[in-house]
């Protein structure tokens, strides 16, 4: 079951991003993969329980979206759609640099 309403959060996400606001992003899904990295990474190495971790993660979410939009937000049309693109691929290259091991 929870794994539906994260699948729905995620096409809700991209319902407002696309359908109502008309910006065409290939990115979007970098913010949940930072949130569920970052939950596990804060869990794994600390000793913080799991209602500040997640109140943690979700600032570090925001504010990397407010650095995302801040760059992404200068441009339109097909050239937003390849930066978001550009910073996803960048969120996955270091993603599976794997330096935690």
């Amino acid at each position: 079951m929870a794994l539906c309403w994260l699948t729905a959060a995620l096409a809700l996400s991209y319902h407002l991003l696309f359908g109502l606001a008309g910006l065409m992003s290939f990115g979007h899904a970098l913010y949940f993969a930072a949130g569920t990295y970052g939950l596990a990474i804060v869990l794994d190495r600390t000793d913080v329980p799991l209602l500040p971790a997640a109140a943690l993660v979700l600032v570090g979410g925001i504010a990397l979206a407010f650095v995302v939009g801040a760059v992404s937000l200068r441009v339109t049309g097909i050239s937003f759609a390849m930066v978001t693109l550009a910073f996803a691929q960048a969120g996955n290259v270091l993603v599976r640099r794997d330096q935690g091991t």
